[in-house]
C-alpha cells in the first residue's frame, strides 16, 4: 500500500508586501508557481496568505522529493525576508498531514505550548 503525505506551506504577511513573494515566483519557474495560491487580505489585520499547497504524491516518488525541496526553497526566502533584528512580517508554518502521520516541519513562529488555547476549543482534538 502507497502512503500520501500532504505537506503544504502557509505564510501570512500584511497584503501590502506581496509583491515580494509575487516577485519572487517570478524566478523559480511556472511550473513550480503553479503549486501556489494567494488569499488576498481581510479580516481585522487586513493580513494576506499565500499557501504553497500539497502535490498529492506518495511518499518516496520523486514529484514527492521534488514537492519537498519547494516547500523548503519557499521557506528559505520568507526567511530571508527577517530584518537585521530578527524579526519578520512574513510568518509560516509548514505542515505534513496524512498516512504517514501529522508533524510542523518548520515554523518561524515563537516556540510556545498552544494546546491550552486549541483544547479549550478542540477538546476532543488535543492531546495532553
Amino acid at each position: 500500500m502507497s502512503e500520501i503525505q500532504h505537506d503544504v506551506v502557509v505564510a501570512a504577511f500584511p497584503k501590502n508586501l506581496g509583491y515580494k513573494i509575487e516577485d519572487w515566483l517570478l524566478t523559480i519557474g511556472e511550473d513550480k508557481a503553479a503549486g501556489f495560491v494567494f488569499i488576498g487580505g481581510g479580516g481585522i489585520n487586513g493580513d494576506a496568505q499565500c499557501i504553497l499547497r500539497s502535490s498529492g504524491s506518495k511518499v518516496g516518488w520523486l514529484a514527492y522529493r521534488t514537492h519537498l525541496e519547494l516547500c523548503k526553497e519557499f521557506v528559505d526566502f520568507l526567511d530571508s525576508q527577517a530584518y537585521d533584528d530578527g524579526s519578520n512580517s512574513f510568518k509560516y508554518v509548514a505542515v505534513g498531514f496524512g498516512d504517514v502521520g501529522q508533524h510542523i516541519i518548520a515554523s518561524n513562529s515563537p516556540k510556545s505550548n498552544m494546546q491550552y488555547f486549541y483544547k479549550e476549543i478542540f477538546d476532543d482534538k488535543v492531546g495532553e
